[in-house]
């Protein structure tokens, strides 16, 4: 691989086994929130596997796809931010009518993606919590288009620059433990945890052509999982543990094609299809209270994510990316449905 940039090149297909990875992440975090759990966190584990695949997707679309900057942040608000204003805009409703203790303060720093440093001084509210992983990837994003313009897209330099940066965001969240950081006040700090989308962009571009046995990407991901039992110090969680996670999801495409076949299976694909407004929808109604309650909750969050997935979030989406097309973009690019 040259240092050089080469122009730019067609990147990743649609892979539906990517798909099916968007589902056991989301999955997760319905297992943590709705059920509970023991010895291992399914929702931490659930965000990470959004984190390292956000890495990889956006660091192809930057280096390897080479998109233009404006086009890349107007497809990035185009993904988030219409299903987003219409849960928010539903919360603020919900709140108005005494359905939860909302404040104007809580719903601005959602909607501004400075939730997860809002809450440091305000205090969290469950209802809005989850939240913070959506601040943490648009912040990184921004990070990750000063790399590419910095570096001239070369994939050499830009993943240099991006393991770079995440040992340094890593570090400064292990110090931060040692010094008696909990979980909530280091770990969901964009200058901590973008370490996990930094080191899977870095590890992308610069061993993705690597070949592995088709057993590794399974026995990677195993391995992962182990880094994050509830006993694994968190630095050694998202340190360690995101480095296996993300080689697991850079090689997956390399791993039994029977794996492959499951994991992209229309079931699970179906799921991932549906796993942003399920993540957003879910969180509400995973506070109410007792298993029946909790039950009840599920059924309409998955419910309202259907609803918003086929009447917002895919309508705006193709809506906005249908006009930035029309409005010119300079270089000559496949669109991503990303």
């Amino acid at each position: 691989m040259s240092n050089k940039a080469n122009g730019p090149s067609q990147g990743l297909p649609h892979l539906s086994y990517l798909d099916g990875w968007r589902a056991v992440a989301v999955m997760g975090v319905l297992l943590d929130h709705y059920l509970a759990s023991r010895f291992i966190n399914p929702g931490r584990f659930g965000v990470e596997m959004f984190f390292v695949l956000s890495g990889l997707l956006m660091s192809d679309i930057l280096f390897v796809r080479q998109m233009v900057l404006p086009k890349f942040f107007g497809r990035r608000i185009a993904r988030v931010y219409p299903a987003l204003f219409v849960f928010l805009s539903a919360m603020a409703v919900a709140g108005g009518a005494g359905l939860w203790p909302a404040d104007w303060q809580h719903l601005l720093s959602a909607s501004t993606f400075t939730y997860n440093y809002y809450v440091l001084e305000a205090g969290r509210t469950a209802f809005l919590d989850h939240i913070w992983s959506l601040c943490v990837e648009e912040h990184t994003y921004v990070i990750l288009a000063a790399i590419a313009a910095i570096s001239g897209r070369s994939q050499v330099t830009g993943g240099i620059l991006c393991l770079s940066l995440a040992a340094l965001a890593w570090s400064d969240g292990a110090i931060r433990t040692m010094l008696g950081g909990g979980y909530y006040d280091v770990y969901w700090r964009t200058d901590v945890r973008a370490a996990s989308i930094l080191m899977a962009a870095g590890v992308y571009l610069l061993f993705r052509s690597y070949k592995v046995p088709s057993w590794a990407p399974i026995a990677l991901g195993v391995t992962a999982v182990l880094f994050n039992v509830e006993l694994v110090p968190d630095p050694l969680k998202y340190g360690v543990g995101s480095v296996l996670l993300a080689l697991t999801l850079v090689y997956l495409g390399q791993a039994y094609a029977a794996f492959l076949r499951l994991l992209g299976s229309k079931p699970l694909a179906s799921v991932g299809m549906l796993s942003f407004s399920l993540y957003l929808w879910q969180q509400p109604f995973a506070q109410f209270p007792g298993i029946a309650g909790r039950l009840l909750g599920l059924g309409a969050a998955i419910a309202l994510s259907v609803l918003s997935y086929f009447v917002v979030e895919r309508p705006a989406r193709r809506y906005i990316n249908n006009r930035l097309e029309r409005l010119g973009s300079a270089s000559v690019l496949r669109p991503a449905d990303v």
